[in-house]
């Protein structure tokens, strides 16, 4: 659709409802209290009507349909790809979307219905949502090479002990400090970074050591 069209079917759209729904300014546009309010029912409406041509199509015994996926950024590089590629080999006609955030973002991504489903980590609270455990990764302490704990060749947890460190800000920093707490040991916190490959290029260049996914 042209800009001009999708506009008009909004002003349409506010005039029927008879609220406005989004503010629109120099800086661009943004929901209104209204469009907060009810947006999350106009995303239910289209997920309602995607689920209606895909039992329409599975009547017909034609396979088409869209998937919309939300993931972080390590499983999408090192597991989902493998996923998607087997899915499609069986189902050819399902169109995926693909979204990538942080687990909080996959997790409300979820709850609105931008996503049909969401790769994420069980540390976040996740007790309103239907969740399937599918792997398990443990947490790996990452130094430089020339590090002093490195040349040891051992670390025990209680040698992290005021060690300038970088506090992982992927949703797993609440494993990292349940763990820390629990072995009643406080590195240095220097920097808080959410990019995983930010930490690891800090970690290489010496400026803290790290715990993270493996």
């Amino acid at each position: 659709m042209t800009q001009s069209g999708i506009s008009h079917n909004i002003a349409s759209l506010e005039s029927e409802l008879g609220i406005t729904l989004l503010n629109r300014g120099r800086n661009g546009i943004s929901l209104t209290d209204s469009g907060e309010r009810i947006i999350k029912n106009m995303r239910n409406i289209l997920s309602e009507a995607e689920s209606i041509k895909q039992e329409t199509a599975s009547i017909l015994g034609i396979q088409n349909g869209k998937i919309n996926i939300g993931s972080f950024s390590s499983f999408s590089s090192k597991v989902l790809p493998t996923i998607i590629s087997k899915f499609r080999g069986e189902f050819k006609g399902i169109e995926i979307n693909f979204y990538e955030g942080s687990y909080d973002q996959i997790t409300r991504w979820v709850e609105e219905g931008k996503v049909d489903l969401g790769f994420t980590s069980l540390s976040n609270p996740l007790d309103h949502l239907e969740s399937i455990p599918i792997l398990r990764d443990r947490l790996v302490l990452t130094l430089p090479i020339h590090h002093h704990l490195a040349i040891n060749g051992q670390v025990k947890v209680k040698d992290l002990q005021g060690e300038a460190f970088i506090m992982p800000k992927l949703g797993c920093e609440v494993s990292v400090k349940k763990f820390l707490k629990e072995q009643e040991v406080s590195p240095n916190i220097q920097f808080n970074v959410e990019d995983n490959q930010t930490i690891i290029a800090m970690v290489r260049e010496g400026l803290g050591i790290t715990i993270m996914p493996g």
